[in-house]
């Protein structure tokens, strides 16, 4: 879900002035413009320039200590923000890759700040000041994501610089300030360490799981202390992204409800919204629905998952158990609908107990031909006439 940063459309409030920070180096400096004639500009990845990409985005990344480069950026921001007068803020940031450059000028500044980010900020920092000139209201963002989110000694962000940290990383079957994950350690210990080095914070995190809009993700318990985790910390907005390029997801529904809820309010429950939407939604059909979603939870880290926003099923623990387990609350939720519209509701719901039924099991074998024979009886594969 995107609030008011991506849709222009009126029916969606317009778009604000502060825009989202996102990636934008293949903008700023595409290779198709500079690449032939100046492979200098980017990337020296193993004594090769990537200067010869098809996609800029996920191929390639300037190098941030050449002067040309920063004049380049620096004058591709200001004519951006000339064509956009409203904006007060604008992304400079890097590409979605790893691809950090390691040509010596920008190795001998990533290992002064012990972070890649040495070079990176550095960069952006030349960008802010020549913004501060120009466009004094205007906020220059960037992304901590990566290779770029361990804060870097010796060099602040400039007073008009913004950090949109990242949390792709984190565990989607723990709250991010929950030490039993692994995955979440050092990213609390970066949030931290950014709040010390920059009064203006935001955060991206991420409420779903990209290798699979469908397959149920055992997060909804998260989004709740998330949120109140980034607010305790002094976050100045939250990005809580969804299934953005997709016409839905698993409880997409329910997500996006929460996920409104708690932005506007990090005081109320999440467990007390989940339970208002699912008794608003499916009414009398919510009950075994509410219980799997526990269960499905409970599951997950009973058997050690542990996974981020890139999962297959086995990943999330997904077996044989949550299979049959998702089924048989469809099922039981097709029997207690009273009318056709919590019926189709219903049905608009078992996909997501079809997929994790189907999980990651080989075609043919024993175990998924026992649970497609469960699915195949359930009761709302009956169309309601």
């Amino acid at each position: 879900m995107r609030c008011n940063t991506i849709p222009k459309d009126p029916k969606f409030g317009g778009v604000t002035p502060r825009r989202l920070i996102s990636h934008s180096f293949h903008r700023q400096l595409p290779t198709s413009r500079y690449g032939k004639d100046h492979p200098e500009y980017f990337t020296l990845r193993d004594g090769k320039r990537l200067s010869d990409v098809k996609n800029d985005s996920r191929q390639t990344e300037p190098c941030k200590s050449n002067p040309e480069v920063i004049r380049i950026i620096t004058e591709s921001v200001l004519a951006e923000l000339a064509e956009n007068p409203g904006r007060s803020n604008i992304s400079v940031s890097q590409n979605d890759n790893h691809l950090y450059c390691q040509c010596n000028a920008c190795a001998a500044l990533d290992a002064e700040a012990e972070s890649h980010m040495g070079s990176h900020l550095a960069l952006v920092n030349a960008v802010a000041d020549a913004v501060a000139r120009k466009y004094p209201g205007v906020d220059v963002g960037t992304l901590a994501y990566v290779y770029t989110r361990k804060p870097p000694k010796g060099i602040r962000p400039r007073k008009n610089v913004q950090i949109q940290l990242c949390s792709i990383e984190c565990s989607q079957v723990y709250p991010i300030d929950d030490r039993m994950s692994r995955r979440n350690r050092e990213f609390c210990e970066d949030l931290i360490g950014w709040g010390k080095l920059c009064d203006d914070i935001c955060i991206w995190t991420y409420n779903t799981n990209f290798h699979n809009y469908l397959l149920p993700c055992p997060n909804l318990r998260n989004i709740e202390p998330n949120i109140r985790l980034f607010v305790r910390h002094g976050a100045k907005g939250v990005f809580m992204q969804g299934p953005g390029n997709a016409v839905g997801g698993d409880f997409s529904g329910l997500r996006n409800y929460m996920t409104s809820r708690l932005l506007w309010n990090p005081n109320l429950s999440g467990e007390s919204l989940r339970d208002e939407f699912l008794r608003l939604h499916y009414a009398e059909a919510a009950p075994p629905i509410r219980r799997f979603l526990d269960l499905f939870c409970d599951h997950a880290r009973a058997k050690g998952a542990d996974a981020n926003c890139f999962a297959h099923a086995r990943d999330y623990a997904i077996d044989e158990t949550i299979g049959r387990a998702a089924l048989a609350a469809i099922d039981e939720a097709a029997a207690l609908a009273e009318s056709d519209t919590v019926r189709l509701r219903v049905e608009k719901a078992s996909i997501w107990a079809l997929r994790a039924a189907i999980g990651d099991l080989p075609n043919g074998s024993r175990q998924e031909s026992a649970i497609n024979g469960t699915a195949e009886k359930s009761r709302w594969m009956t169309s309601p006439q």
